[in-house]
């Protein structure tokens, strides 16, 4: 089985987890995303962010944000998509310099994605459902457009990979709000339910997922 994250607010962690249990990075693994940035740029790489100084972000000065400082290595700088969609984290520190590398490693990690669509193993995509209620990071509120993700779009997105590459596509969303609920003709959706979303409860979450992997039977 394939799993593969789609990322989320706290795509990050996610990511971390995922190295952890010793699974291979994706294209959506480091960034914070919504729904409708996945959905646009899944199978068109000329849509999946524009690599241009002018949608770099290193901070500003009212939220006392610096992001790459030249003087700290463990700093970078993000990109965001000009929709407001997405932001990448942890890729580069000078564009200029990095651009060409951040490319082609997202090129790669495009193409191991297609390719874990065509080969003939199930998929499990994971996301961290965005919660409406956490308040948002004040520097991002200048270059993410919060969206709440719709269960309904994921499932249908999910059945048309199914029907697409002929297999078992699910998808498990991990969400701290309870009030989060599936309705029965989500098929291709599993929800867990967790306290929090912190790196912790992430990692044991899919250590649980890893070790008893859902049936793709149905």
């Amino acid at each position: 089985m394939e799993i593969i994250s789609l990322g989320g607010m706290g795509g990050c962690d996610l990511a971390v987890s995922l190295r952890y249990l010793h699974y291979a990075a994706h294209p959506y693994d480091w960034l914070i995303t919504t729904q409708s940035f996945i959905m646009d740029t899944f199978f068109e790489f000329n849509r999946f962010f524009e690599f241009e100084e002018c949608y770099v972000f290193t901070g500003n000065d009212e939220d006392n944000v610096n992001l790459s400082d030249p003087n700290d290595p463990t700093k970078t700088a993000v990109l965001y998509d000009p929709t407001k969609t997405a932001v990448m984290l942890h890729d580069f520190k000078y564009l200029t310099l990095e651009k060409e590398m951040v490319i082609q490693k997202y090129k790669r990690r495009f193409a191991r994605l297609h390719c874990a669509l065509e080969n003939n193993s199930n998929v499990l995509f994971v996301r961290l459902v965005p919660n409406p209620s956490h308040p948002s990071q004040s520097y991002l509120d200048t270059i993410f457009i919060r969206e709440e993700d719709s269960f309904d779009k994921w499932n249908a997105f999910m059945k048309h990979l199914s029907e697409t590459f002929n297999k078992h596509i699910y998808m498990l969303l991990i969400t701290d709000c309870q009030e989060h609920n599936l309705n029965p003709y989500h098929k291709h959706l599993i929800l867990k339910k967790v306290p929090d979303q912190t790196q912790e409860t992430i990692y044991y979450t899919m250590l649980e997922i890893k070790t008893n992997p859902p049936d793709f039977s149905i």
